[in-house]
């Protein structure tokens, strides 16, 4: 099915127009629609700026809408085909539209205004851009990361905080600080643990402007704080230590003179470390290829290349994507998540308290040991692999005291399942892991696709397969789909 959304229709009769006057309200309540029909367009937003359609029109009233609607669906086609034409964009998801937004205003070019402003996303007044990142938090993150590694981004200290602020609503509420002061030096040193210079090396956070955002109230570095960890460091997002830690680097981005010892795993902005991070970064982008490496003297933002002039936009291919035997375990995001999924007697997430021996790790790392064990395959299994949050090294093994609490709470996810499932206790799960799925991962956006025949009512029943939407723990809205 079609949606054609027009802006503004403009007729200019040669003659008397009188005559077609009940030609054009049934040409586009009835008649367009059946033409609309029988057109093929790409999935996603379609823009098309303007499409002028000359049409002779016939003196019957019926015959004359319908001529005149096949016209236009027939100029529509055409110019849907005219690809790299400048009066067409087409954008799979909104994701890529804000992606996009961001990276071409962000280099000075707005040529596509037109198309941001036809999909919806882009709205008026001050702090545009802003406020259209702003209306759509669960994919934030990803499109600040992927427009972030393509060049300069539009927005304002202010216009950082308003993004900050909306998307903590969606990743739910951050720690109590009290009135403790910013201390970096309270980062946890545990191996899983927070490292700065690759969270302040990742390109949100290189993309802020550091004089500006120093200068912002504490509680707004905070919450900048830990948008910057929601893109960078998911899984910490919730932990008041890190936070503290990202905004006191923060709050003094310039003040450490070079040479200075800062507290362990903390850099200053200033350093040349603090731009290294951008060498390489996690996943592929959104728009475009990873960069390389900053040369000798470049600056954090020169050392990121802009997207070529007149470069398409990039849309991830689907093929070639990978597969894995247990895509089952994704379900395990809503026992993490402890919320939205409620049965008579499934209690309290199985995630929710966690043995003293995984207390320090990253919940994205428990969850994926867990999947791994549950669904019994490797570290490597790529949905074992999203579920650590894409890491770009391989999951680290647990220590046999971890493995035994791994275990515990393995047996856990278990008993809290099987209510939600209509199982007796003992029953057999093997057959929720064992299923086959496709995974489309991108930074901030993951895209899960199941075999139509493995379509399952106690699955759907449980909530279990419903979309996840947002996941603060991996920072990432992820998708359900059956084909």
């Amino acid at each position: 099915m079609v949606t054609l959304t027009i802006g503004r229709l403009h007729t200019r009769y040669a003659g008397d127009a009188v005559r077609f006057a009940d030609s054009l309200p049934r040409m586009v309540d009835v008649e367009l629609d059946r033409a609309l029909d029988a057109v093929r367009v790409p999935e996603g937003h379609v823009c098309v700026r303007r499409l002028t359609v000359p049409v002779r029109l016939d003196r019957d009233t019926l015959t004359a809408a319908r001529a005149w609607a096949d016209q236009i669906a027939a100029a529509l086609a055409r110019a849907v085909a005219d690809v790299g034409a400048e009066d067409v964009v087409v954008y799979r998801r909104t994701l890529d539209v804000l992606a996009d937004m961001l990276a071409a205003a962000g280099r000075g070019d707005t040529r596509r205004e037109w198309a941001w402003r036809q999909t919806g996303v882009l709205p008026p007044g001050p702090e545009a851009f802003a406020a259209a990142v702003a209306q759509r938090p669960d994919l934030a993150c990803a499109a600040l990361t992927a427009a972030a590694r393509l060049g300069p981004l539009p927005l304002t200290a202010a216009g950082w905080v308003t993004i900050a602020h909306a998307v903590g609503e969606v990743a739910g509420p951050p720690p109590a600080t009290g009135s403790q002061p910013e201390k970096p030096a309270s980062v946890p040193t545990h191996p899983a643990a927070l490292r700065l210079p690759a969270v302040l090396g990742h390109p949100v956070a290189l993309r802020l402007p550091a004089a500006q955002i120093a200068r912002r109230p504490a509680g707004e570095r905070r919450a900048v704080a830990r948008l910057v960890l929601l893109c960078a460091a998911p899984a910490l997002s919730r932990s008041a230590p890190a936070i503290a830690a990202v905004a006191a680097s923060l709050a003094s981005p310039a003040e450490t003179p070079p040479g200075t010892p800062l507290p362990e795993g903390v850099i200053s902005p200033s350093s040349p470390e603090y731009a290294s991070g951008i060498a390489s970064p996690d996943g592929p982008p959104v728009l475009g290829p990873a960069s390389s490496p900053p040369s000798a003297g470049a600056s954090a933002v020169d050392a990121v290349p802009p997207l070529a002039d007149g470069d398409p936009v990039a849309v991830a291919a689907t093929t070639d994507l990978p597969v894995t035997a247990a895509g089952g375990v994704l379900f395990l995001i809503r026992a993490a998540e402890g919320s939205g999924v409620e049965a008579e007697g499934a209690g309290a997430g199985p995630f929710e308290t966690l043995p003293e021996a995984l207390a320090d790790w990253p919940l994205s790392t428990v969850v994926a040991w867990v999947a791994a064990r549950l669904g019994g395959v490797g570290a490597d299994d790529p949905a074992v692999h999203l579920l650590a949050g894409s890491p770009a090294e391989p999951l680290a093994a647990p220590r046999p005291d971890e493995d035994a609490a791994l275990a515990a709470v393995a047996t856990r996810v278990e008993e809290w399942l099987r209510p939600l499932l209509r199982l007796e206790p003992g029953d057999d799960l093997g057959w929720l892991w064992r299923r086959t799925a496709r995974i489309d991962a991108q930074p901030g956006w993951a895209e899960i696709t199941f075999a139509l025949d493995d379509v399952d009512t106690r699955v759907r029943a449980a909530g279990l397969d419903l979309d996840p939407g947002f996941v603060w723990w991996l920072g990432s809205v992820v998708r359900y789909r059956y084909v």
